[in-house]
């Protein structure tokens, strides 16, 4: 009888830890401070996001998340909601959620930050029924008090994907628009909200080619100067239609803020690539990953010992290497996430010993043809060490990425990528007509792709500063082929890139608020 007893209490028990519990909950927030900043009861709002973002399968919320000013203290906002769950949170547990402002350009941050180590606020769920009044609360953010103002023209040069159909940058189905814009990690970058006016997606223009446009005004928050920098990407649509789903493959474009009230241009092909067809047959690639002597682990900038690594990873957005499965570990190579590359003479590798990691893939007849984005890491002893979660996505930061373009073809395709390194490119700038041209103007090198050496030409309308540029993938800057005073006329600049390694680059023309960016192709 005492069995059965124990039996029935512990029923009871283990029902009662299932059963739902509901909360009524009340939250104030004090809007004191964002009031004085210009807080407009009228076009701004804050809601209650969050309570369901860690159990959302076992957490329900009901009731009108935006806050609304309270009638008879018109400094406090509130809104009730309703928590229903089955989970228990006792002691430290909490539901997590955050103060969120909207429109997101008002404030400064827009989403609460965490703090204590805590990314969100705390509710602590009461007994059953319970009806709860959270606060008043201050909520941690400022209004956007607007600075330095730009009014920026962005165009994309699609010329080169412009057609009809797969494959194609196709105006019936793709869209193409500006996406960020983002403080970026790099040395002398300034933390900067910036307000967008304007539409984001771009249409196309009247120039020659086929070149998609929109002007947006930029807003830096008070007290930013001249010079501070932010950074965008162009973004094509529908995803699935595009490699990386639509993203600008490198680093984030660099935008610099130039004088209050200024009006500029910033052209660019962007770094696109449509998916095509299926392959419609097998074709092999061999990737090839060279460790130079200076080859950077990303995240402290050490030098990797190169006679220590044991393999080099392959990653990727393609079926054939991964779809960026994993978690960047040395088991990625055991479940598909990840593709091993050796330097000992075998799966492709064609010299042991010669710190260039191979691997022969086979791209199934099945996988559509287009832009395939990969990424390299290396495993050795200390890349755990310097990084315990992701220690092998260590050699480019996010988004900088290597890209191919796959097509079917009966001979193997081989790819040679390498760390970046360091190198002095030869250059020669001559004026080759006085004529005085309408318009800035930059034009594609020829030839192009080139090895080692290539020509660009350019045009400057008035006499003026005039810069002209070249950076590799990961918008790093590898030479300044232009910095001068020059005069009305057309220019040619000559670049040898004898000691640079295959791949795309960038040259970029800017002048009086004019910025104009090409790609071009080294291929050894």
């Amino acid at each position: 009888m005492k069995q059965i007893s124990l039996f029935f209490i512990a029923i009871f028990f283990i029902s009662q830890s299932f059963a739902q519990v509901t909360n009524t909950v009340t939250f104030v927030a004090d809007l004191t401070d964002l009031l004085d900043q210009g807080f407009d009861p009228t076009s701004d709002t804050l809601e209650i996001r969050g309570l369901d973002w860690d159990d959302g399968d076992d957490v329900t919320v009901t009731g009108d998340r935006f806050l609304v000013q309270d009638e008879t203290d018109t400094h406090l906002f509130k809104t009730t909601l309703t928590i229903a769950t089955s989970a228990t949170y006792a002691g430290p547990d909490s539901l997590r959620w955050k103060f969120h402002g909207y429109p997101e350009n008002r404030f400064d941050p827009a989403w609460e930050p965490g703090r204590d180590g805590y990314d969100g606020r705390a509710y602590h769920l009461q007994a059953d029924g319970s009806e709860v009044e959270e606060g008043p609360l201050t909520p941690m953010m400022a209004m956007f008090v607007s600075g330095i103002t730009n009014t920026v023209t962005f165009k994309a040069d699609l010329t080169e994907v412009f057609g009809e159909g797969v494959g194609f940058f196709d105006p019936n189905v793709d869209a193409i628009e500006i996406r960020g814009f983002w403080s970026d990690e790099g040395e002398g970058w300034v933390e900067a909200s910036v307000e967008e006016a304007g539409p984001w997606t771009m249409t196309r223009n009247l120039d020659p080619g086929v070149v998609y446009e929109t002007t947006l005004t930029l807003t830096l928050p008070a007290g930013l100067e001249v010079g501070t920098q932010t950074s965008f990407k162009f973004k094509t649509s529908p995803d699935e239609r595009w490699a990386d789903g639509g993203w600008e493959i490198g680093s984030n474009n660099p935008l610099t803020f130039q004088e209050d009230g200024a009006e500029w241009t910033f052209s660019k092909v962007p770094n696109v690539f449509p998916k095509g067809e299926a392959l419609g047959q097998e074709v092999k690639a061999l990737f090839q990953c060279y460790l130079p002597e200076n080859a950077l682990n990303r995240y402290d900038s050490s030098v990797i010992p190169r006679d220590e690594v044991e393999f080099v990873i392959l990653k990727g957005d393609n079926p054939a290497i991964g779809l960026w499965g994993g978690d960047w570990v040395a088991d990625d190579t055991l479940t598909a996430g990840a593709i091993a590359l050796y330097d000992g003479g075998t799966h492709g590798d064609l010299v042991a010993g010669d710190y260039i990691f191979s691997r022969e893939v086979t791209f199934s007849d099945t996988i559509l043809s287009g832009g395939v984005i990969y990424k390299f890491g290396a495993q050795y002893p200390d890349a755990g060490v310097i990084s315990q979660s992701s220690p092998l996505d260590n050699s480019r930061g996010v988004g900088q990425n290597f890209s191919f373009f796959l097509k079917a073809v009966d001979s193997t395709v081989v790819l040679s990528d390498t760390w970046p390194t360091t190198g002095d490119p030869v250059t020669s700038v001559e004026t080759i007509s006085s004529e005085i041209p309408a318009e800035y103007s930059l034009e594609q090198n020829y030839p192009n792709p080139f090895n080692p050496s290539t020509t660009i030409r350019y045009n400057i309308p008035e006499a003026s500063l005039v810069t002209l540029k070249v950076y590799n993938m990961l918008g790093q800057e590898i030479v300044e082929l232009v910095n001068q005073e020059q005069a009305p006329g057309k220019y040619e600049a000559n670049f040898d890139a004898t000691e640079l390694s295959s791949g795309i680059y960038f040259y970029t023309l800017s002048s009086k608020g004019v910025s104009i960016s090409k790609k071009m192709m080294l291929i050894k």
